[in-house]
């Protein structure tokens, strides 16, 4: 096994792209610009091959292709769509996601955005008192306002354009999350009953006070201690559960409890952009689990019980 010097391995590279910039010179600006951003994507796949894989076959194929009299340049269209993860963030930095990591970012919330839109009309056509409408009405908005501010956020980003708007966006995306989670527990706060002189009796007013501190305390400080902004989302997803404990119909609380971990589980795939590859995306498949679960028990266990029963 021939260990491969990453020195070596990067002039090669460069040697074998000046020999097809040479080739290209006479073509279009716009066919150069792509195959100069291909040379870059090539450079990184290779990189990463010297320091990680070591494969002696590498350097091989570089020889083989240095030397090669081919004409053809579709070698060099290695899509970034290979590169499924960027080097972590800088301290008060937002991360940047490769091609493949913007895509499926875009697709694994936006896919959820129509069903919760139909999540909506089904609480709503479900409740049959004040309390529902309104708890229904309050939940479905959630779900759709998470689902479809992060797709539009992501798409933005995505298209590298408008970078205001972006910022504005990454703000409401994280602003979401805060509402998301005092909603997700305003049909239990409402509906459920609470021993009238517990304490827990008066969660449903705090989450959204505890929601929006988290909102002012994010647009204050966006993009600084990180860590302390995720542990408050977790603070604030586990406290009002302890409104559990004086609920005295205990229907539905497994998959409401099962959820919640799975948010929990989650979150480090949250803290993991540039460790994990796509590691937001995956944050987001638990998300769409753990509101799917959530979404069960609501309608199942909440809206119109009297109803089913």
């Amino acid at each position: 096994m021939i260990l491969i010097d990453a020195s070596t391995c990067s002039d090669l590279l460069e040697d074998m792209i000046s020999s097809l910039n040479y080739r290209i010179v006479s073509t279009s600006s716009i066919t150069m610009k792509v195959i100069g951003s291909s040379a870059n994507y090539i450079r990184t796949i290779f990189r990463f091959l010297c320091f990680h894989l070591c494969l002696d076959e590498t350097f091989r194929w570089l020889m083989k292709f240095k030397h090669t009299n081919s004409n053809s340049v579709c070698g060099i269209f290695v899509s970034e769509a290979l590169r499924f993860m960027n080097a972590p963030a800088k301290r008060n930095e937002a991360y940047v996601p490769t091609e493949i990591e913007h895509v499926a970012n875009i697709v694994t919330h936006g896919l959820w955005v129509f069903p919760s839109i139909l999540g909506l009309f089904f609480l709503v056509y479900q409740s049959s008192s004040s309390p529902e409408y309104i708890s229904a009405i309050i939940y479905g908005l959630s779900l759709i306002g998470l689902f479809s501010v992060s797709t539009v956020f992501h798409s933005v980003f995505y298209s590298g354009r408008f970078r205001v708007l972006k910022d504005i966006l990454h703000r409401c995306d994280r602003a979401v999350i805060y509402l998301f989670i005092a909603a997700s527990y305003t049909p239990w706060l409402m509906l459920k009953d609470l021993e009238p002189e517990a304490w827990s009796s008066e969660l449903c007013w705090f989450v959204w006070v505890m929601a929006i501190c988290g909102i002012a305390y994010q647009n204050l400080f966006h993009e600084r201690y990180k860590t302390l902004e995720t542990c408050f989302y977790l603070i604030m997803g586990i406290i009002p559960a302890a409104a559990t404990l004086h609920m005295q119909d205990r229907s539905g609380l497994t998959e409401l409890a099962a959820g919640g971990l799975i948010y929990i589980l989650g979150v480090v795939f949250f803290k993991a952009d540039g460790r994990i590859p796509c590691a937001h995306a995956i944050w987001h498949l638990f998300v769409n689990v753990g509101a799917s679960l959530h979404f069960y028990a609501v309608f199942q266990y909440l809206i119109g019980k009297h109803d089913k029963s």
